[in-house]
């Protein structure tokens, strides 16, 4: 164990992989493909957050690039999940970056009805720091779950599910067609955000026995021999 007792704390709160996994191994493991669909339900709430948030943002008199560099803003404060990480374990850390991202999306509802600017910035601020923290934690746990040695394919593999809704995103008809009703859209995007905080729940390193399981042995070394 480090002797550094941060190190030791960061240590015991995200244990490494048991064994490296190849990605053919950890393909065949369901755990890999929760934080898939984690991370798939993710980007898709927060690229159309970001879409949406510019609509609701020139109902109430702020302007598209505003809105944008809040959001940019936020997701560059997500560097924060990492030491936060360390401290919780990063499954608590991603299921709080979920929740948060949901809560976010449910805010801009009441930030349409009460008319609030500020309220609408706050949470276009949440969702680019939830969003990015999301990325950088369940990357993070596939490294603790399945190991070093194989990670560039692994997460090449879980960095699709992020691209996947970004390129459907930046399509201009699927902009337009989920702005027709940006209410339901938004209502959509913050319950698949809690369904994502479900599904990071299941996120158990394969192979690791939990402390529960552990049992003592009621017969110990020192009786053995006496």
């Amino acid at each position: 164990m480090p002797a550094d007792p941060v190190a030791r704390r960061a240590r015991e709160k995200n244990p490494p992989a048991v064994r490296h996994h190849t990605l053919h191994e950890a393909a065949r493991n369901p755990v890999l493909w929760l934080m898939w669909l984690c991370l798939l339900g993710a980007a898709g709430v927060a690229v159309l957050g970001i879409c949406l948030l510019t609509v609701y943002g020139g109902q109430l008199g702020l302007g598209g690039p505003t809105v944008w560099s809040v959001t940019v803003a936020g997701g560059a404060g997500a560097a924060a999940a990492g030491a936060l990480s360390d401290r919780s374990g990063r499954r608590t850390a991603l299921i709080s970056a979920c929740l948060l991202l949901a809560v976010a999306q449910f805010g801009v509802l009441g930030a349409a009805r009460a008319g609030s600017g500020v309220l609408l910035l706050g949470c276009a601020t949440v969702t680019g720091a939830a969003g990015a923290a999301v990325l950088a934690l369940v990357t993070a746990l596939a490294t603790d779950h399945f190991g070093e040695n194989h990670s560039a394919s692994v997460h090449g593999l879980l960095t699709g599910a992020w691209l996947l809704p970004v390129a459907v995103g930046s399509s201009t008809r699927a902009v337009a067609y989920t702005a027709r009703d940006p209410h339901s859209a938004f209502l959509l995007a913050g319950c698949t955000g809690l369904a994502c905080a479900v599904v990071a729940l299941f996120l158990k390193a394969p192979g690791r026995l939990s402390v529960r399981r552990v049992v003592p042995n009621p017969h110990p070394l020192g009786e053995e021999m006496a």
